[in-house]
């Protein structure tokens, strides 16, 4: 898995912002029971700013999606939402405060 910032210009993102990302995901590990998908996983998403993340079948891109919004469990690390650790609160919460998740 593979993630990439870019701001909504197309340009690589190397700007100084003086208040807490919209979401940082902190050194996240979790998964399915004992099967451990995501190991480590870390990025910001600063205003104005486009993240994607790619990879193959089975390389994690829909369990963090699933731990962001807390349908997975997150066994270490931690998710910030506009500066508040949301880690693994319940999806519910989430939504009250305008976040969702949407499948294709």
């Amino acid at each position: 898995m593979s993630i990439t910032d870019h701001n909504a210009h197309g340009s690589d993102v190397h700007q100084e912002h003086h208040s807490p990302p919209l979401l940082e995901v902190q050194n996240v590990t979790g998964g399915y029971g004992h099967a451990q998908i995501l190991n480590g996983v870390s990025f910001k998403l600063e205003p104005g700013q486009i993240v994607s993340i790619v990879g193959p079948n089975g390389a994690g891109k829909s369990t963090l999606m699933k731990a962001i919004f807390g349908l997975v469990r997150v066994t270490g690390g931690q998710v910030v939402l506009e500066g508040r650790t949301i880690t693994n609160m319940p999806p519910e919460s989430l939504v009250k405060r305008a976040w969702a998740m949407c499948r294709r």
